[in-house]
């Protein structure tokens, strides 16, 4: 589980259906915890918030920050801040609302307070894609009628405090705040505290160095969060971290987003939506896009019937970060562009806010998905010790080559038998070789040779890649896919073609033959012509023979199923080529063609034609069109659809290794545990089973 996914989970497992006598009414802030000590903080967007979090991590507590936005020229979306929340966040501390300047609330109108509680909020959400429902006002107190507007019109939970340590008042020193805390203690731990301590303060910062916490700690106390002390949720989750754009300055005045937002559409939530990240993925958005358009939404709990507005563009999550980057000294856009394989317009739109020609040592870079990505000549398997350049060494290549081609590698340590994707060459040796090239026609074969230059240790591109099963060795593969022994050794020269490794990658060159008769040609590179359910267990081999195809054929276009063994009933995709001469007794076709499959899924629980069209972005018509064998109103569970193009269809799919998580496929991939979740529904993400097909990309 990741830390991200961790610090969500610790706040959102605390859901109570009350949140206690402190909480009953509406007009009045909770000033202390049910149980426990809260040690809290205000003034948030100081420059010693890590030290804070290290400390109360160093003596196992946990500590809540009411931030600002912006505050005497402190802002939030600066990187350090960003980076320096995100890590109290990813700790398991609670981050809270402070409004986003720091003034007094009692001079306010309404509409000032909506935009000091919500410019706040959307800061929150893009940094850490959750909305605090904890507010605290900066300064004073806040009347009832104040109080009951926040809760009402925010969702927020008013919170004061019963012990305030004074640091920011004059005179204020690290001792006397220390003092307080040994004050505290002193009442003994049966006493619960909601205490107010400074985050900008150098009272408050060293007199947490002069041990007040630990004194608490040594008295009995638990340290938590506000939220835990008050039996109730700390946020709202509405999706993941954000990534910087043009929208993350404090510079300005500010609207808020939904009053600016194109709605294409208003959407009545179904029973089963819940969140702002799942409706979303309905209409092809993010969650925080979705919370932007509607920000009254409690995006973790949204009801039924409930009006949305769809956004017409989804907003403020326009690149997705495949990793993060720390720059060195000397670095330039140019320069980090080169190391990832993007171009320096991708790298420059996903990281807005640097100066592209003096970039500061240490800066966080978001390394965006790269437009044109590498493709593999061939997959070899990493050695103990092997590193990027080491591999780069071995290929003729240089180390960049090696590291834009496998982002998911700590490149100085790659674990062994970790696949690696080794790209197209960059340099030729000058060498001239002889070389042979065989063309296969219908009925015909021609053999030219010609005198080239070719690249050192050439190998084929792959035109699939094969999980390796138990007793496999290079001759098997090459007959399983229409191909020479040699073809398999030339495309895997890592491997021992008499003892291959049961889920070695493998790779599959092209030029397979799919008949030996000079009368046939069954390549079946073209889409599915048809859909044909056995009504018997089967084997590819007897279906091809069936259909005038190749077994390999057969597998290329049913890349889901073991063709050994294929169920009763599975719907398989038909490719061009065949003398389809099948007859009505021994077949069933679909007589109407179906498109070419850009993945297959197996259907989750009550799945029908609309819930597949939805998470796939088609027309229904377009899936059942694809998959007329199916009742769409009810669909048995994992029943493999054909999932046609035209949609926000999968693009990638892989084959799952024993152990396999949705962590691990996630890392491998450049995705996230929550993508890998949402694409395969119907897996469980720590219990996945060996061999199920895996979406990777959409």
């Amino acid at each position: 589980m990741s830390a991200i996914s961790i610090a969500i989970s610790v706040f959102l497992a605390l859901a109570s259906p009350s949140f206690g006598s402190l909480l009953a009414r509406d007009d009045v802030a909770a000033q202390n915890c049910n149980h426990d000590f809260a040690y809290t903080w205000d003034d948030g967007l100081s420059l010693w918030q890590v030290d804070i979090v290290d400390e109360f991590t160093c003596i196992g507590g946990k500590t809540t920050f009411f931030v600002h936005g912006n505050n005497q020229g402190s802002c939030i979306y600066s990187e350090d801040h960003v980076q320096s929340l995100r890590y109290a966040f990813e700790s398991g501390h609670q981050i809270a609302s402070n409004s986003w300047s720091n003034v007094d609330f009692s001079s306010l109108s309404q509409s000032q307070i909506d935009i000091e509680i919500q410019r706040l909020d959307e800061a929150i959400v893009k940094i850490l894609g959750v909305k605090p429902r904890f507010f605290r006002a900066p300064q004073g107190q806040l009347s009832a009628s104040t109080i009951s507007y926040i809760e009402s019109k925010h969702g927020k939970i008013v919170v004061s405090t019963d012990s305030d340590s004074g640091d920011i008042q004059g005179g204020a020193s690290p001792e006397g705040n220390l003092a307080f805390y040994q004050n505290l203690a002193k009442q003994g731990k049966s006493k619960p505290h909601l205490s107010r301590s400074y985050a900008t303060t150098v009272a408050g910062v060293d007199g947490l160095d002069f041990g007040s916490a630990e004194t608490l700690i040594n008295a009995g106390f638990k340290l938590i969060s506000v939220a835990e002390c008050l039996d109730t949720n700390a946020y709202e989750a509405v999706g993941s971290y954000g990534v910087r754009d043009s929208s993350w300055t404090c510079d300005g005045s500010w609207t808020s987003p939904a009053t600016s937002t194109t709605c294409s559409q208003t959407y009545a939530a179904a029973a089963d939506d819940k969140t702002c990240e799942k409706i979303g993925a309905r209409f092809g958005v993010s969650g925080l896009a979705i919370y932007l358009a509607n920000p009254y939404l409690n995006c973790g709990d949204i009801w039924a019937y409930t009006p949305v507005c769809i956004p017409t563009v989804a907003a403020t999550l326009p690149t997705v970060c495949v990793q993060k980057y720390t720059a060195a000294k000397g670095d330039t856009c140019s320069k980090i562009a080169g190391l990832f394989g993007v171009t320096s317009e991708e790298l420059f739109a996903a990281n807005t806010f640097v100066n592209c020609n003096d970039i500061w040592q240490g800066t966080s870079f978001c390394i965006p998905k790269a437009s044109n990505p590498t493709s593999c000549v061939s997959t070899y398997t990493a050695s103990d010790g092997d590193t990027c350049k080491k591999i780069a060494d071995k290929y003729g290549l240089n180390t960049a080559a090696i590291r834009n081609a496998n982002t998911f590698v700590n490149c100085d340590d790659i674990w062994a038998h970790t696949p690696i994707c080794i790209p197209g060459k960059t340099a030729t040796n000058t060498a001239t070789s002889t070389a042979t090239t065989t063309t296969t026609t219908t009925a015909t074969t021609t053999t030219t040779t010609s005198t080239s230059t070719t690249s050192a240790s050439a190998a084929p591109t792959c035109v699939s890649t094969y999980s390796a099963a138990k007793g496999d060795t290079c001759l098997k593969i090459a007959n399983n896919f229409g191909l020479s022994e040699q073809a398999i050794k030339n495309a895997n020269t890592f491997v021992n073609c008499a003892d291959i490794w049961e889920w070695t990658p493998i790779c599959i060159p092209p030029g397979g033959s799919t008949s030996t008769s000079t009368t046939t040609t069954a390549s079946g590179s073209g889409g599915c012509v048809s859909t044909y359910q056995p009504e018997v267990v089967t084997t590819c081999q007897k279906v091809g023979q069936l259909f005038g195809l190749s077994e390999a054929a057969i597998r290329n276009a049913n890349s889901f199923v073991n063709c050994n063994d294929i169920w009763a009933w599975t719907p398989l995709c038909i490719p061009s080529g065949g003398s389809a001469s099948t007859s009505s007794s021994a077949a069933t076709t679909t007589s109407t063609a179906a498109a070419s499959c850009v993945t297959t899924y197996s259907a989750g629980d009550n799945e029908s034609c609309s819930s597949v069209a939805t998470k796939f972005g088609l027309t229904e018509k377009a899936v059942y069109d694809a998959n007329t064998f199916v009742t769409c109103g009810s669909i048995w569970r994992y029943t493999p659809l054909c999932i046609p193009p035209g949609g926000r269809g999968c693009t990638k799919t892989i084959k799952s290794w024993p152990g396999a998580t949705c962590e691990t496929i996630a890392s491998n991939y450049g995705a996230t545990a929550e993508n890998i979740q949402f694409w395969n529904s119907f897996v469980t993400c720590n219990n996945i089973w060996t061999d199920t097909d895996i979406c990777t990309s959409h």
